[in-house]
């Protein structure tokens, strides 16, 4: 992952005359960015180009991810800023943990 700011200098952005946007939204907008976090408010312009979150509490913070070219439901939402590689080693990962767990506790059992 590469944090960064703002390609042209404005932090959070605002609406150009032409429709483009500037800030984090224009990185949003023209795929300079995969991810936008931050005070950002939902405004009915700014859905037009990039998805938000469901808000799950009243917090001014955000996150942001482009509009998806790709129909899917909210529930999947989520999922959609990563490649489908992170997921399978983030999942990877877990069942080694658990697996490492079981271990220990049956090694420890023994030990007793």
């Amino acid at each position: 992952m590469k944090v960064h700011n703002p390609a042209d200098g404005y932090s959070w952005g605002f609406e150009k005359a032409d429709g483009d946007w500037t800030g984090v939204i224009g990185d949003l907008q023209f795929d300079r960015a995969d991810v936008s976090w931050g005070h950002l408010f939902i405004f009915a312009r700014r859905l037009k180009i990039m998805d938000f979150t469901q808000w799950y509490f009243i917090d001014p913070t955000c996150v942001m991810v482009p509009n998806s070219h790709v129909a899917s439901s909210k529930l999947f939402r989520a999922f959609e800023p990563f490649r489908p590689a992170t997921w399978l080693g983030v999942v990877a990962m877990m069942a080694s943990l658990v697996l490492m767990f079981m271990i220990h506790v049956i090694l420890d059992d023994k030990k007793r």
